[in-house]
């Protein structure tokens, strides 16, 4: 697939780093980028002599984090592309119009020294991958593998949540006859330029602050992501103001009571004075969370928590090294209409999370309820449907699995608090019963008094075995999947990291389905 940039000499460490020196790009000295070993091409950092913990190893000035703040392209000049964005997807592709525009004017654009360096290959994301022009006939061999997959659930998020879709790829593409011409390109951009630069977005953009929105850092989007292994992470002040950027009062500011700006409500002023001293946060910094020793590899942690799913649906790569596994579902996969609202309301009282958990902290939730921790719930309307790789259920999904099991929910009931009490009630019996089969409370069945308990474990029994039984040639073992996976050719690299995925996914779920059907054995 051809890009922009294919044609440009080869990409040079000395020019970037000439670049970075210009732009005032702060690196620790015992830093270096150098070209990847394995076979994937690009750049990744390491340390060529030790850094020791709390070392600053880059900062770069908001100014030359790369945005629709600070490139060349006036989007107010391009009447398909004004105004406000309509939904965060819409920000996702106005950022890649920006970067295609600075493609197009290569060496003359002010950010050649660090475009030289970026992929020149399209980033396969898995959004792309049924495209001809990206996947061709790998991508469209390895797309079917994520059906039924937590993937395919974060793909329907992007959609559902950020507008996020092929189709509205195209439709964006339509509007890009408006960019401006370039002496190295007279042309309107190809469809196939557009996904290069937008790819080039998806993977190395960053959510960093209410003023630049999404944008890259350059230089720390050299360092690749590790969840188990990481050195540093990005530190940005986010509550900027989104008209000038500033972190510090300005005269943009809409003031609360005490005549303070909203936006800094829960920042203390001696936070601010001590970064106005030291003329920080109008930068983004990296610093060594840990001890870092000479000759390794540098790595990042791009986001808390990140899954697999996240990973190769966002950034376009799978971790090699284990990541805190999940299974995930939307509130259309469980619940119907006449339930969801009710499961809604239900959650956002937020009755029964404060039951449940009050004060605790999360590593306590590991040891005092194994089968169950918060969800998404604490944030209005932000509901986690999923299960951890060990069986740990959130509140809310247990709650909506509750939803969905016991039909009176459906049949007028109005009482709220019976509801929030059935939920607490159940979970604190599902767990004495999770005590019991690990031998927590003894070895003793449990009685099953209120009838609920059986139904209800089935009930997750069930979904985890209709997740299973949806997923692309559920016919096969994992031994035979395995088989599929030797047998491909070198060159089916998206095939080889899609089957590998819905593998650990078929693995994990036949491994949970079994711990909660072990629980019925604990019923007396």
């Amino acid at each position: 697939m051809e890009s922009t940039s294919a044609s440009w000499p080869e990409p040079s460490i000395e020019l970037f780093d000439a670049w970075l020196d210009a732009h005032h790009i702060q690196r620790h000295p015992s830093l270096s980028m150098v070209p990847m070993s394995h076979e994937s091409a690009g750049f990744c950092v390491t340390a060529r002599a030790p850094i020791p913990l709390g070392s600053t190893l880059c900062a770069v000035p908001k100014s030359t984090i790369f945005s629709h703040r600070t490139a060349s392209l006036d989007l107010s000049t391009c009447p398909s592309l004004a105004g406000e964005p309509e939904a965060p997807s819409d920000i996702f592709y106005r950022l890649a119009a920006c970067l295609l525009h600075e493609l197009r004017l290569g060496e003359e654009s002010s950010w050649y020294g660090w475009l030289q360096v970026l992929p020149r290959e399209t980033v396969p994301v898995p959004i792309l991958w049924n495209l001809k022009e990206v996947g061709g006939d790998d991508g469209r061999k390895a797309f079917p593998w994520l059906k039924a997959t937590d993937a395919e659930s974060e793909m329907k998020r992007q959609n559902e949540e950020d507008g996020l879709t092929r189709a509205g790829l195209r439709d964006f593409f339509w509007t890009l006859t408006a960019l401006p011409p370039t002496t190295s390109h007279s042309s309107p951009p190809t469809y196939s330029e557009f996904l290069h630069a937008f790819s080039l977005i998806s993977s190395r953009g960053f959510m960093l602050d209410s003023y630049h929105q999404i944008g890259i850092p350059p230089y720390c989007d050299m360092f690749n992501h590790s969840s188990t292994s990481a050195h540093t992470s990005l530190l940005c002040d986010v509550g900027v103001c989104p008209e000038c950027g500033s972190l510090q009062p300005c005269q943009h500011d809409e003031l609360d009571s005490n005549g303070r700006p909203e936006r800094l409500e829960g920042i203390e002023p001696a936070y601010l004075a001590r970064m106005a001293e030291r003329g920080e946060g109008e930068q983004v910094d990296m610093r060594a969370e840990r001890d870092i020793s000479a000759g390794v590899e540098v790595f990042s942690c791009y986001e808390e928590g990140l899954t697999s799913a996240k990973a190769l649906v966002g950034y376009g790569f799978a971790p090699s090294e284990p990541t805190r596994s999940r299974i995930s579902w939307g509130p259309w996969d469980i619940l119907d209409k006449s339930s969801a609202g009710r499961f809604i309301h239900i959650m956002k009282r937020g009755v029964i999370t404060a039951e449940l958990f009050g004060d605790d902290k999360e590593e306590d939730w590991e040891f005092s309820k194994p089968f169950f921790r918060p969800g998404g719930s604490a944030a209005p309307g932000s509901f986690d449907l999923s299960m951890d790789g060990d069986g740990t259920l959130s509140i809310d999904l247990l709650t909506a699995i509750h939803a969905r099991t016991f039909h009176k929910w459906r049949s007028g009931l109005d009482n709220f608090n019976d509801q929030d009490d059935a939920v607490i009630r159940d979970a604190k019996a599902l767990q004495a019963v999770a005590d019991a089969q690990l031998g927590l409370a003894g070895l003793k069945r449990l009685g099953d008094e209120t009838g609920t308990l059986r139904p209800l474990i089935r009930a997750v029994v069930q979904l985890l075995e209709d997740r299973l039984g949806a997923a692309h040639r559920p016919e096969l073992s994992p031994e035979e999947i395995e088989k599929e996976i030797l047998g491909l050719p070198a060159s089916s690299s998206l095939q080889r990291q899609a089957i590998s995925f819905a593998l650990d996914e078929r693995v994990l779920l036949q491994k949970v389905i079994g711990a909660w059907a072990g629980l019925l054995s604990h019923l007396g």
